[in-house]
Formats: structure tokens, sequence, C-alpha cells
């Protein structure tokens, strides 16, 4: 829009308030393709691996996973263990129930050089040991879970773009437990397995879902790098081509309008 000069020149020059009121019609415009909600997908990628790890052999035992949390609180409650640990370059995390991955930390921290944790546990005197085949169980779950923690990371954040993440992150995660799944783990196995059933059950509809799709192809890292099968490929391009002409459309039906209404403002002052 433009308006005209308090001078008898009757000039046009630009209104900034106006103009700025028709750039937010225009983006309203795109934002009317965006209007789907979903669930937030890094909580419902939690509630997988939460379900999952409650009705594991882990979860059901309460052995291993508790073992190492009680080692770790009696370590780090010592000063000797500690110092021990540190003059070893050794540091052991505690598990923090307001983080989903703090589990996972702990594990890592224990299993870096497990012999030194039980040279410091050996150290306070305590019963506590971790066993050859605490390290095998513990190092399976650690192999399970680090997927998830490597899916979240890219997620996760408030000032960079994480939807065009999504159906990669999800593709990622389903190929890493089927392989996992298959490989020759022995205590494992069936959680990468539960795993994959819940992946597909809770995160499938959100490589379904078009914003999320389009967000993919979108994005220079991924185009269309993350679909493997060819007529996938081809009905994701003409997903993108259709969106691309119906957005143009609007737009350029919202400027004729703007231009319209600018025409029509003219021909009543020039009227006047």
């Amino acid at each position: 829009m433009a308006k005209i000069n308090e001078d008898n020149e009757k000039q046009l020059t630009p209104d900034p308030e106006q103009e700025m009121i028709e750039e937010g019609a225009h983006l309203h415009a795109l934002l009317n393709y965006l209007t789907e909600r979903v669930s937030c997908f890094a909580h419902t990628q939690l509630l997988c691996i939460k379900d999952c790890l409650q009705n594991s052999e882990f979860a059901k035992s309460g052995k291993q996973l508790g073992k190492v949390a009680k080692i770790v609180n009696s370590v780090r409650k010592s000063v000797n263990a500690t110092s021990y640990l540190q003059r070893k370059k050794r540091t052991l995390r505690a598990q923090n129930v307001t983080r989903w991955n703090s589990q996972l930390v702990m594990l890592q921290s224990v299993l870096k050089d497990h012999e030194e944790v039980n040279a410091a546990l050996t150290l306070i005197q305590s019963r506590e040991k971790i066993t050859n085949q605490d390290y095998l169980a513990l190092s399976e779950l650690v192999s399970v879970l680090l997927p998830f923690k490597e899916a979240m990371q890219q997620v996760e954040g408030e000032n960079i773009v994480t939807s065009s993440c999504i159906c990669p992150v999800v593709l990622g995660l389903l190929k890493a437990m089927e392989q996992l799944k298959n490989s020759n783990f022995h205590y494992c196995q069936k959680l990468a397995a539960n795993l994959k059933d819940s992946l597909s059950k809770r995160l499938l509809p959100y490589i379904n879902s078009p914003d999320n799709r389009l967000a993919s192809l979108l994005d220079p890292r991924f185009k269309n790098s993350w679909i493997e099968d060819d007529v996938e490929k081809e009905e994701a391009i003409g997903l993108l081509k259709t969106h691309v002409a119906r957005i143009t459309k609007r737009v350029v039906a919202q400027r004729m309008k703007t231009l319209q209404k600018s025409q029509s403002y003219l021909t009543s002052w020039r009227k006047a």
C-alpha cells in the first residue's frame, strides 16, 4: 500500500506500517498450511524408552541397574575413593531423576573403566563389585540406549530447526533397533525388539505427517536422502510440488487482493 504526500505534487510514497500489515497477511496465508497439531516428539520418544525399560529383564530383576546406582553413591560419598578415581582421571556420574538420559550417563561412567571402579570399591572395603556378567549385560544396554541419546540431541533445541530431523531420526532408530535385534546379544536382544515395536507404534505417525516430510525434504542436510525406496521418493517430491503450488496460488491471490485495494483507494482519492 502507498499513501499520498501532503504536498500538492500528488506523489506516492511507501507506507511502512501498511507494508508490515500486508507482509503479515502473506505470512498468515503461509501458516494456514501448518495448522496440524502433534504431540511433542521428544516426549513420545521418551515414552518408548520408559515403557520398554520398565518391562525389560533389567527392571524386573532390578539387580544390575540398582547395583550400579548403589556403587556410584558409595564411591561419591567416600573421599578416598573419589580421590583415587580423580588421580586416575575418572569421574562417576550419578543419575538424575529429572533427566531421562542420566541413567545412561551413569552407566557409561562406570563401564568406561570398571576395573578402576572395582579398585576404588576395594579401597573402601565395599562388598559390591562389577562382575564380568554385569559388565557384558550393562554394555549391551548402553549399546541399545545410545542411539536414542544421539537422536534426542538432534530433536532438542530452542534456537534451531528440529522438525526436519524427525523423519531421518525415526528411520535411523528403527534401522538401529533392527540391527541390534538381529545381533548376538545375550541380554538385550529382546529389549531391542520391544523398542523397535514401540517405535513403530508411537513414532511412525510422525513420518506420515506431511509437515514433517516436507520439512525434511526442504532441509539441505537431508533432502530426500532419508527415503530409500524410489517410489516413495517420487511421491515425496510430488507432495512437495503440490504444496508449493498451493502456497504460491494463495500468496498470489493475497497480493492481488492487496493490489486491488490500493487501486480502489487511489481511484477514490482521484475522484475526490
